[in-house]
């Protein structure tokens, strides 16, 4: 399954709020929960605006989960990098809506977060660049904690997502090969291909 970039970018983006972007406070509504450290597992509701292709992979995404810790790491490697910014536009006991922006990848979103019960969240999740279009909606639940090291994304290691991905190792392997016509590039090319098979066995629980 190729998982649509937009569709992360949102995930993301939802889960990660307060990590990708340093000047975004973490709301009163996710008081009591680590919102920046731990495990959350991602639930699509609704994507009516997406493309069909899109929302068959976010269809097809059941049992995802987002580490914060892991990508809070991530942002703070990369915070020199990064030109993410947001603000909280309102900041309730029962609801939060953040707005997000990325010059450099184009994000711009709007979250609005309500709470539906212990440690679980609906969020709606408007593309500002589209604002006609409609929104996608999500749930959140709290899983528990999880470490920097783990990969950001995770699936079930059984999911439909990660069979499809194991599928594709082969084929990935064995374009390793070609790296050696690669020259003074052989060593970044190796590199890749390795970064790619080490990440679909981390988001899937092994080899």
């Amino acid at each position: 399954m190729r998982i649509g970039k937009a569709v992360l970018t949102l995930l993301l983006a939802s889960a990660m709020g307060p990590a990708w972007a340093a000047d975004v406070p973490v709301p009163k509504v996710m008081r009591g929960v680590p919102a920046n450290d731990g495990k959350w597992k991602m639930e699509m509701l609704d994507a009516p605006g997406m493309p069909r292709e899109a929302r068959q992979n976010a269809a097809g995404m059941r049992g995802m989960t987002v580490c914060t810790t892991a990508a809070k790491a991530w942002a703070a490697d990369s915070r020199a990098k990064s030109d993410c910014s947001g603000k909280l536009v309102e900041d309730g006991d029962n609801r939060a809506v953040m707005e997000l922006r990325c010059p450099s990848s184009g994000t711009a979103i709007r979250n609005t977060m309500v709470r539906a019960g212990a440690g679980s969240y609906e969020v709606t999740v408007q593309d500002l660049k589209q604002p006609g279009q409609p929104p996608m909606r999500m749930r959140m639940s709290y899983l528990g904690p999880c470490s920097a090291k783990e990969s950001v994304i995770g699936f079930e290691k059984n999911s439909d997502t990660c069979r499809q991905m194991r599928a594709r190792l082969p084929d990935i392997r064995q374009a390793r090969a070609s790296c050696a016509r690669g020259g003074s590039g052989r060593a970044a090319c190796e590199r890749s291909i390795d970064r790619q098979v080490a990440d679909i066995q981390a988001m899937c629980g092994g080899k």
